[in-house]
């Protein structure tokens, strides 16, 4: 199935249920009230929040630029995903999440790729659009991160 909407309607062949959760398991997907995601699907959810896209179009782009979904996803591959649909990716090492907060407030779109300082480090990605940060878990945790900016 090509569509994440798909494993919501189609009942599983092998256990007989719509969106099985033994199913959704193997292919590293989850449940998210009606809809079914990706686990760790960052990424898909930053490239949707900036380009307006929906959530199944946003995870095609991003495995057509080589994401591996479910598992987490590289930040060459999304800023591949970007580039593909004809928008241009900037690192953007002069700003701060203040002022990449404030700088969004005038209609530049940001989006952050963090990492923890843990033994086991954690990635995640989230965007800074319209004067928020969507999706900002790590806001309160020590880490290492980069900004990149998203024009047309």
């Amino acid at each position: 199935m090509s569509e994440t909407s798909d494993w919501a309607k189609v009942r599983c062949e092998k256990h007989d249920l719509t969106s099985c959760g033994d199913c959704l398991e193997a292919n590293r997907m989850r449940r998210e009230g009606a809809e079914v995601r990706y686990r760790d699907d960052c990424a898909v959810a930053s490239f949707a929040e900036i380009t307006g896209v929906d959530y199944d179009f946003a995870s095609e782009v991003l495995r057509e630029a080589g994401a591996s979904l479910g598992s987490g996803t590289r930040v060459r591959t999304l800023e591949a995903a970007f580039t593909s649909v004809g928008l241009k990716v900037r690192w953007a090492p002069e700003e701060t999440l203040e002022t990449a907060l404030a700088a969004s407030r005038d209609g530049r779109d940001f989006y952050v790729c963090g990492f923890t300082r843990s033994r086991k480090p954690e990635g995640h990605a989230w965007t800074i659009t319209g004067g928020t940060a969507n999706r900002d878990f790590f806001r309160h945790r020590r880490i290492i991160y980069r900004i990149y900016e998203v024009t047309a």
